[in-house]
């Protein structure tokens, strides 16, 4: 996904791999960091968090994952929150969570940044609160599989 406010995008891959890249106006050219562990299969979905220093990742290992994403590269600094209760450096794990049977197709933040919704294969719509991580909502639809979640 593009964040143009932050000035950089990620992409997921099917090596297992999420790139994070920015621009490096020093040598002029776009450089990219990544995160491998602990993604075990395809990247399908990435949604930058509204701080700009989170990225939650679904995959086909039926995970969606939030790390951190602040590079100290930039210039804005990360603040502490309810996903990353102390500062965290680039890559580090904040949170996984089950999807039922079924890959996840799209991840999306709110626009506060409270709340984390994923759509998976088995068609289900998942919802977490930061407030609550070990609480995950979710509705089994008897519809074909969800490939998205719109902002």
């Amino acid at each position: 996904g593009i964040n143009a406010e932050y000035g950089g995008f990620a992409v997921g891959s099917g090596a297992r791999l999420l790139s994070v890249c920015y621009f490096d106006p020093e040598n002029n050219w776009w450089v990219s960091k990544h995160i491998k562990k602990p993604i075990r299969s395809t990247i399908l979905s990435v949604d930058w968090h509204p701080s700009n220093h989170l990225i939650a990742v679904g995959s086909c290992d039926f995970k969606c994952r939030v790390f951190s994403a602040a590079l100290k590269e930039m210039t804005d600094k990360p603040q502490t929150s309810l996903w990353m209760p102390k500062l965290s450096k680039f890559g580090t794990l904040l949170a996984e969570f089950d999807s039922n049977n079924g890959w996840v197709h799209g991840v999306k933040f709110s626009p506060s940044g409270n709340l984390l919704a994923w759509v998976a294969h088995d068609s289900s719509v998942n919802l977490v609160n930061s407030a609550n991580l070990e609480k995950v909502h979710t509705v089994l639809t008897s519809n074909l599989p969800i490939c998205a979640c719109c902002g």
